[in-house]
């Protein structure tokens, strides 16, 4: 995968995660249990969005048809944490589409399991240290980056309200992208258990940091809303006025995380994602 490619898939995985939910370790007790999610991705926003390819492209996807012909897509998202590790289980269609993504602070691993395919996929994020260097000169070279995803992040409005039981502040922001508006409305709760952000941030830059460079500093512009034990409760992204994206957090239960959730599946194909481009598979 390309290497800038792959940096802009960490990147919406780092932000969808820390929108979603946040946890891990706190001082002298750290989380562990899980907290399930609803999210829905409405088809309505989407219908009329796409042409052509995409119209084509749709006859041989379902979920995709699905979406353009106007229905909801629903997923139930359940995150099991255990201190440095966090495993994402996500079900959509009732259970007929599923998938796994564990991410391990220590080893600095994130694997991709796709039961349907019984594959795992393994990227060793250790591997970004190699082409930091890089990575940072291509992002200072392109500030202007900085400033959009800045402008995009959401601010506090002051506004507060208790939602599933969790006392909530109201973070929002605007924007226009290709002509279209976009808005984002958060509902975020803050508890010093819930660092998920950090085992995320960890995990790419590993636990020795600089303080400097471009990709330090991408991720640091989403810690006002994420960092610190920040998590959204409720969100909403709407596009044109229309919900494009909304998701909730449901409920967070304090208990033993099972070791089978961080484990592949026995029989299951194991892919080595490298971010320098080569793939073995064993």
């Amino acid at each position: 995968m390309h290497k800038n490619r792959l940096l802009s898939v960490f990147i919406l995985f780092g932000f969808i995660l820390a929108g979603c939910s946040e946890k891990a370790a706190m001082p002298g007790k750290a989380f562990e249990g899980k907290i399930m999610q609803k999210i829905v991705i409405h088809g309505n926003a989407l219908k009329g969005m796409t042409k052509g390819e995409g119209d084509s492209a749709s006859k041989d996807n379902p979920m995709a048809a699905a979406l353009m012909g106007g229905m909801n897509l629903k997923a139930d998202v359940t995150m099991h944490v255990r201190a440095d590790r966090v495993a994402v289980e996500t079900s959509m269609l009732g259970g007929l589409v599923t998938m796994r993504q564990i991410i391990d602070r220590n080893s600095r691993k994130m694997t991709m399991i796709i039961p349907m395919a019984k594959q795992a996929v393994v990227v060793d994020l250790a591997e970004m240290d190699k082409v930091r260097g890089e990575l940072d000169d291509s992002l200072q070279k392109n500030h202007g980056l900085f400033d959009s995803l800045t402008s995009s992040i959401p601010k506090a409005t002051g506004n507060k309200e208790e939602i599933n039981g969790f006392d909530c502040e109201e973070y929002r922001v605007t924007s226009t992208v290709e002509g279209k508006t976009m808005e984002v409305e958060m509902w975020i709760t803050q508890d010093p258990r819930l660092k998920f952000y950090d085992v995320v941030r960890d995990a790419l830059l590993g636990k020795k940091r600089t303080g400097k460079g471009g990709f330090e500093e991408l991720m640091a512009i989403l810690e006002p809303f994420a960092g610190q034990g920040k998590v959204a409760v409720k969100m909403i992204l709407r596009i044109d006025g229309k919900d494009y994206l909304s998701s909730e957090m449901t409920e967070m239960v304090e208990e033993k995380t099972e070791d089978k959730y961080f484990e592949i599946p026995k029989g299951f194909e194991i892919t080595e994602q490298h971010i320098t481009d080569t793939t073995t598979s064993r």
